[in-house]
């Protein structure tokens, strides 16, 4: 019984696990367009970073009036046209995206 349990557990995870990665993400122009969405929600963002700032091993980039904030990515991204994959998290009552993958595509 436990086996079966605990294959069930399995599969499930697995299934959780499979649908985030593959669900489409919704494409966000703006501040308002992140305000309406939830927590840990999927979203894409594309344009050109307008400010960033170092803070220790973090780095924040505006783009749009978006807050992005990257763990482990260094400066570099100023005035450059970016495409960014990240998930919505809600830090002191604002809405940022934290960055999954960001690409340059000039």
């Amino acid at each position: 019984m436990r086996k079966i349990a605990f294959l069930g557990a399995l599969l499930g995870i697995t299934l959780l696990v499979g649908m985030i990665n593959f669900l489409p993400s919704k494409e966000v122009n703006n501040y308002g367009d992140i305000s309406n969405l939830e927590e840990n929600q999927k979203v894409t963002i594309n344009g050109v970073v307008m400010q960033e700032n170092l803070y220790g091993n973090l780095l924040i980039i505006n783009v749009n009036g978006i807050k992005l904030v990257c763990e482990g990515c260094e400066k570099g991204f100023m005035d450059k046209k970016v495409f960014v994959n990240g998930i919505v998290i809600d830090y002191e009552e604002e809405k940022e995206i934290e960055v999954l993958r960001i690409n340059i595509l000039n």
